[in-house]
C-alpha cells in the first residue's frame, strides 16, 4: 500500500494533559452552565 502525501493537520491528535485546579469555593454558575453543555451533547451523539 502507497503511503499517502497528506497536506495540512496530521488526522490524529496529539495527547493531550488537562490539570484540575481545586478552589475552596467553586463557581457553581459556571459549573452548572457546563454540565448542561455537557447534557447537551451527549443528547446529540444518540440522535
Amino acid at each position: 500500500m502507497s503511503k499517502k502525501n497528506t497536506r495540512g493537520r496530521k488526522m490524529h491528535s496529539d495527547s493531550v494533559r488537562v490539570t484540575p485546579v481545586f478552589r475552596e469555593e467553586p463557581d457553581i454558575e459556571k459549573l452548572g452552565f457546563a454540565l448542561i453543555e455537557i447534557a447537551k451533547s451527549l443528547a446529540n451523539k444518540d440522535n
